[in-house]
């Protein structure tokens, strides 16, 4: 962990390596199939985030993003839902 630390600190490029970075799943109710491959996410595992949110259909989400960490965020057009909140937010503290 240090080491890793020290790294991206000396080394900014590293960051994106090391880290990983977010990819988009979904834009504007479309599912981006080239994400989806990188990843190795099917469309079924997008849907059940999806219904966190209070959505039912892909035309209902403006962005599916796999974060650098590994959780997925759900972003809903205007006046569909709330986002999702992330692993380890608000909601897992209690608040």
């Amino acid at each position: 962990m240090f080491l890793t630390s020290v790294l991206t600190h000396l080394v900014p490029r590293a960051s994106k390596v090391i880290d990983g970075s977010p990819t988009v799943l979904v834009a504007k109710g479309r599912l981006l199939e080239e994400g989806c491959n990188r990843e190795r996410i099917q469309p079924e595992e997008i849907v059940p985030e999806m219904h966190k949110s209070g959505l039912e259909h892909l035309s209902q989400v403006r962005w599916a993003i796999l974060e650098a960490d590994g959780d997925p965020s759900i972003i809903p057009e205007q006046g569909h839902g709330l986002p999702v909140a992330r692993r380890g937010g608000a909601r897992d503290a209690g608040v």
